[in-house]
């Protein structure tokens, strides 16, 4: 399973139904590392009532829900410790716990991520990855509303003014469609994007968010978040720096 997500992410074609951008066109410039400490049962365990009530005697806690049957999560503090094994550099890591389930799942926040290993597992891996790395919100419904203005980059609190409007003058994108985590919030676009349903790639705004991840590595954009073709980009860095085009990054 490892080798073929690391396939996956170098090659630009695959059967798995799933493009693996933005990730792949920085494939070259990451590290992966394969930490593996075999538990005494493999899987994860199944509570009731949404399982069948197993328990499986895993070594990073992994565990269905017990209320919802796609969440597959695994202790935090275990997949840390497990992941200290890899060469340390903890604040550009990304840990993900791929579970040996057949059974559809996976949650993914604040660095860490859990997947299933059937037959989606490149749909659910670049999903919980989308959570993990860049704090993509999902773009369906968790049947709630949120009266505070909380700062997502791929769901806005508004149909007015998001912060992708000049993608929408362009002509890119279509007026924000509702529902996006939240059912008072707003998403880029209605079923096209991999953050709300089984679509094959991100939308813009999640490609971007993606990317923005990447480039403030080393180089910040403060201003615009979403350029217009010819507004001035205001650049934040401590450094010198030279800058080149290529044609080949957006």
């Amino acid at each position: 399973d490892v080798t073929t997500l690391i396939q996956f992410l170098q090659l630009p074609e695959n059967n798995l139904g799933v493009s693996s951008q933005p990730y792949m066109r920085y494939f070259s410039v990451t590290n992966y590392f394969k930490v593996f400490y075999p538990s005494n049962e493999a899987g994860a365990s199944h509570p009731a009532p949404a399982g069948d009530g197993t328990q499986v005697d895993n070594n990073l806690g992994c565990t269905y829900g017990a209320s919802s049957a796609r969440i597959l999560t695994c202790a935090r503090s275990r997949v840390l410790l497990l992941g200290s094994y890899a060469p340390p550099d903890a604040a550009n890591s990304l840990y993900i716990v791929l579970v040996n389930d057949a059974m559809f799942g996976g949650t993914g926040g604040s660095g860490v991520c859990s997947v299933y290993t059937g037959d989606r597992m490149a749909v659910v891996f670049i999903h919980e990855v989308g959570h993990a790395s860049s704090a993509l919100a999902d773009e369906y419904s968790y049947g709630t509303t949120e009266n505070n203005r909380v700062v997502l980059p791929n769901c806005y609190w508004s149909n007015a003014d998001p912060p992708w409007s000049n993608w929408i003058l362009a002509g890119i994108l279509p007026n924000p469609s509702p529902v996006c985590t939240y059912d008072n919030y707003f998403k880029p676009t209605p079923a096209a994007c991999l953050m709300e349903s089984d679509q094959p790639s991100m939308c813009p705004v999640c490609t971007a968010a993606v990317l923005r991840l990447n480039y403030e590595a080393g180089l910040n954009l403060a201003a615009p978040r979403y350029p217009g073709q010819y507004e001035e980009l205001i650049l934040v860095n401590g450094e010198s720096m030279v800058l080149r085009i290529n044609n080949r990054l957006p």
